[in-house]
């Protein structure tokens, strides 16, 4: 009996899709999870007034007039006492 090769090229590029597609649909680390404004403030304990006012000291992204923070620089800006 012979194995067909175009079957086995099939079969493998059948489960290099799947691969490809379980790895871009992984989870983001929670630690360089993009958050809001209103994120930032719950995550921090703080009002959003408060992260406005001291907006030039908080590490932050701005797109479009909207403030975006990352866990991961705020864990660190909270680390560094700054």
């Amino acid at each position: 009996m012979s194995v067909n090769p175009f079957e086995i090229l099939e079969q493998k590029i059948d489960n290099l899709a799947l691969l490809i597609m379980t790895k871009s649909a992984a989870p983001v680390e929670e630690e360089d999870k993009m958050l809001n404004l209103e994120e930032a403030a719950a995550y921090l304990g703080m009002v959003q007034q408060t992260i406005r006012r001291n907006i030039r000291k908080i590490p932050h992204r701005k797109r479009h007039g909207r403030l975006f923070f990352f866990k991961s620089e705020l864990v660190q800006y909270v680390k560094n006492g700054k």
